[in-house]
């Protein structure tokens, strides 16, 4: 039994928008900073000019949480398909903590987070 259901054509060469972050995507990417930078010590190689600032006009979120005031973010870290890199450099990983490791500590902070 075939169904009726309408075909949907793609047109080469567009793109579907990037879907909004959600809250768990916007607490993980804050976290894994917060940990690598306030409890191992990485320090950002940014350049200064494409460093995250609230202040900045363009940014229309919500103030971040106390705990993050201090982290050095990319300019747009908070809009989806911004740090995408489609054929991105292989870069040495920090190797402070592994991806399990980092994900089990995030979790649980997640479980342990309150509505900042």
């Amino acid at each position: 039994m075939k169904l009726n259901t309408p075909s949907i054509e793609i047109v080469a060469g567009e793109e579907k928008p990037a879907r909004k972050y959600t809250e768990y995507n916007l607490f993980f990417q804050l976290e894994r900073e917060y940990i690598l930078q306030k409890l191992f010590g990485v320090k950002s190689a940014l350049d200064p000019d494409n460093m995250f600032s609230q202040e900045d006009p363009k940014y229309l979120g919500p103030p971040l949480p106390k705990r993050y005031n201090d982290l050095v973010l990319p300019k747009e870290w908070h809009i989806p398909g911004k740090n995408c890199k489609k054929n991105r450099k292989h870069t040495k990983t920090h190797g402070k903590i592994s991806f399990v490791d980092l994900s089990r500590q995030i979790a649980q902070a997640w479980s342990c987070a309150d509505d900042d």
